[in-house]
């Protein structure tokens, strides 16, 4: 069984992931931890569960719902992609079986206009590891999304997960 990586490289903007219990993707919406005042909250990827940065510092921005009157698209919070730099946010999981077919459904929102996510999906190979010689890129595509709403990305099926 392979590990898949399933990085949301952040360019800008908000995110909020749906994933299925198929994927092994957890905490999707970013509502752990649970913040009761209306603001945003920087923490260490340590406290956000699944959830891991390439941030330098490890920092990622959780967002409560209508904070500076961004709603969350469901829910009561969302990611703020960038924290205290440009980074992604990602989960590793073991959960994908060789010859599935991989779905995936997110909400991105713009911050400032326009802004651009990426969406990567990586095979680590044998070892495990990201960023070595044994890694297979199986999905990415960028996404440009405004600041006035959230817009739903989805792809059902469409992924091949292996031969």
């Amino acid at each position: 069984m392979k590990k898949l990586l399933s990085s949301l490289c952040l360019l800008a903007g908000s995110m909020s992931v749906q994933a299925t219990p198929v994927t092994g993707l957890i905490n999707g919406g970013f509502e752990a931890p649970a913040y009761s005042a209306r603001s945003y909250n920087i923490i260490s990827e340590a406290q956000v569960p699944a959830w891991q940065t390439t941030a330098s510092d490890g920092m990622i921005e959780i967002w409560a719902n209508n904070f500076l009157g961004v709603k969350s698209f469901e829910g009561n919070q969302h990611a703020e992609l960038n924290a205290n730099e440009v980074a992604a946010l990602y989960q590793t999981t073991s959960a994908v079986k060789k010859g599935a077919a991989l779905d995936f459904k997110f909400a991105h929102r713009g911050r400032r206009g326009k802004d651009t996510v990426a969406l990567t999906i990586t095979d680590l190979g044998l070892d495990n590891l990201y960023g070595t010689k044994d890694d297979t890129s199986i999905f990415s595509k960028q996404y440009s999304t405004g600041n006035t709403e959230w817009e739903q990305y989805t792809n059902v099926g469409g992924i091949q997960f292996g031969p």
